[in-house]
């Protein structure tokens, strides 16, 4: 009685042994890949053939290159957002800053002028 198997182009473990890419990988049985998997395996990995590949993935279709390519322009666009926000932001952040300094100059000289009156006071 033969097993059936199949060389992948792909690592595959099964219970507490490795198959390198090209190892025959039993099929079947208590301790192989079901049919699905191998399926799966060669639509994804494709078959071992020596230093060349039998069957490759399947082709990325127009219709997923058009989505990938909205889903980028909609990223660089909310890139480009939050960039021209943090710009917004910063800037506000330094009139800020101008804002205090100027504060912190009428404090100084408030503070003289209450001392003088305190002074004056007495």
């Amino acid at each position: 009685m033969s097993k059936k198997t199949v060389k992948l182009n792909v690592q595959v473990k099964l219970a507490k042994k490795t198959y390198q890419p090209g190892e025959p990988v039993p099929v079947g049985g208590k301790d192989g890949l079901s049919d699905e998997d191998v399926s799966r395996l060669t639509e994804s990995f494709g078959l071992y053939a020596g230093d060349s590949v039998i069957g490759t993935p399947a082709e990325t279709s127009d219709a997923d290159i058009a989505e990938r390519d909205r889903r980028i322009a909609v990223l660089e666009a909310e890139k480009a957002e939050a960039l021209e926000e943090l710009k917004t932001a910063r800037d506000e952040t330094e009139a800020l800053k101008g804002q205090l300094a100027e504060a912190e100059a009428d404090t100084g000289v408030l503070a003289a002028r209450v001392k003088e009156l305190e002074a004056a006071a007495k």
